[in-house]
């Protein structure tokens, strides 16, 4: 029996120079509003969309790898997509980034497939 291996599809999103450490930026790809963030430890990309009441991350304060939704406060970690407090109790779904030459790339296929809820998380 043979196995398929197949490679995620990366989209190019912007130069690296565009978005400064401490800064996110909102973007759409292929139909998914994907928010990329450049923290001191690298680029990160999660789902835009807050699951409690559809706040936009990308949108939201920044404090190292923790985002916070600017509508009602949940928190969230932008290297996976868990959690981290209240009002929301899901995470989202993180996906994979790539830098080559400068420039950043997203692929859709998610580096989370289970998103952790407050419920599961130690």
């Amino acid at each position: 029996m043979s196995e398929t291996i197949t490679h995620p599809e990366f989209h190019f999103i912007c130069p690296e120079s565009d978005l400064p450490i401490g800064k996110s930026k909102r973007t759409v790809v292929n139909s998914v509003t994907v928010a990329l963030f450049h923290t001191e430890e690298g680029f990160y990309a999660i789902e835009d969309t807050c699951p409690h009441q559809g706040g936009s991350l990308a949108f939201g304060q920044l404090d190292g790898c923790v985002v916070a939704c600017p509508r009602h406060g949940a928190h969230f970690d932008v290297r996976n997509g868990d959690v981290l407090s209240l009002p929301s109790v899901r995470g989202v779904r993180s996906f994979p980034v790539r830098l080559e030459s400068g420039r950043v790339f997203v692929s859709l296929e998610p580096v989370t497939t289970q998103v952790p809820d407050l419920l599961h998380l130690g």
